[in-house]
């Protein structure tokens, strides 16, 4: 296929034969114990993509009128002839809608979308909603270990975006800002004749994330104890939790106080990161509690994503029920 080959000549470019790094024995070595590791050596991102599209079709039921798709994707398992966004908008009925892409921002990705998905509809119909697809694939040569926090993994999600009505109609989870910012990238190359593949430069990536995270609580007049809860980033429990210490907010669970949620949070903690798609999973596990109402009403979360190219994205939720 055209992008494995695109995939092996970057590698050849810099040096490195990863094949080592691709086999799944290799990648076993660095998973947790325990921990759950997806992995769809047969699926396609545009599969993928599109069985998360018509799950939560079916999910909602009455097809809603939708306005906008937006696909986020970091990962390149796409062919030159046909992107993954035209095939899953084809397969679904959506071909006539706008629908466009997110840049390569990685977990940064579904915030960057959601800014778009609001920017979009601000002039909009009542009626207006959006359809957001996360999907990550990532093709042998691809390696799933870079050195990295986690191991790359494969998943998809899709979300169902509309405007919040005043009281709202049914649980929800709002959102009700986000912020996006490019920096310095944070990989780290090594040299051709070193064995070993890029990483990333955990102190300046957490603390990019806090000043930003620290400039959207300003804007909203918000202190630390205004914050209830936190969306796990996929990175890996210990750097939500280096996060949280550096904002004073230690004492938030990933993601819920609740007990019901904490297999949850090994799930979200323990899986392989999968880039794009990490947000809006934790996302569709965090509305489940909220539509069984084991979530107060206005609880604020704060989410945050990042990509080894420089981007921070980082949001901030709150759950809303119709019984308040």
């Amino acid at each position: 296929m055209p992008y494995r080959v695109l995939t092996r000549w970057q590698f050849d470019e810099v040096g490195q034969d990863a094949s080592a790094w691709c086999t799944p024995e290799a990648v076993q070595a660095h998973v947790r114990a325990g921990a759950r590791f997806t992995w769809e050596p047969k699926a396609s991102q545009a599969g993928m993509a599109e069985q998360a599209v018509q799950g939560l079709m079916r999910h909602l039921g009455e097809k809603p009128q939708c306005s906008l798709a937006v696909y986020a994707t970091s990962s390149v398992d796409e062919n030159f002839f046909q992107s993954s966004l035209s095939r899953v908008v084809c397969g679904v009925g959506l071909s006539r809608v706008p629908h466009f892409g997110v840049a390569q921002w990685h977990g940064a990705s579904w915030i960057g979308a959601m800014h778009i998905i609001d920017a979009y509809g601000a002039e909009s119909a009542s009626q207006y909603g959006a359809m957001l697809i996360c999907a990550e694939k990532w093709p042998l040569p691809t390696p799933r270990v870079l050195g990295w926090p986690v191991v790359l993994g494969d998943g998809a999600a899709a979300l169902w975006i509309e405007r919040l009505q005043e009281p709202p109609r049914q649980a929800a989870l709002a959102c009700v800002d986000t912020l996006v910012r490019g920096f310095d990238p944070y990989v780290t190359l090594p040299g051709a004749a070193q064995a070993s593949l890029p990483g990333i430069d955990r102190q300046r990536v957490l603390a990019d994330a806090r000043m930003l995270m620290c400039e959207l609580m300003d804007q909203h007049g918000l202190q630390a104890h205004d914050v209830q809860g936190w969306l796990p980033s996929g990175l890996g429990l210990d750097w939500d939790q280096a996060l949280q210490t550096s904002l004073g907010m230690a004492h938030l669970q990933i993601p819920l106080a609740q007990q019901s949620t904490r297999e949850h949070e090994r799930d979200l903690v323990d899986m392989a990161w999968l880039c794009a798609a990490s947000g809006p999973v934790a996302i569709a596990r965090l509305l489940a509690d909220i539509q069984a109402g084991q979530v107060a009403d206005g609880t604020r979360y704060l989410g945050w994503g990042m990509s080894p190219g420089g981007t921070i994205g980082v949001a901030l939720l709150q759950a809303r029920s119709p019984s308040a």
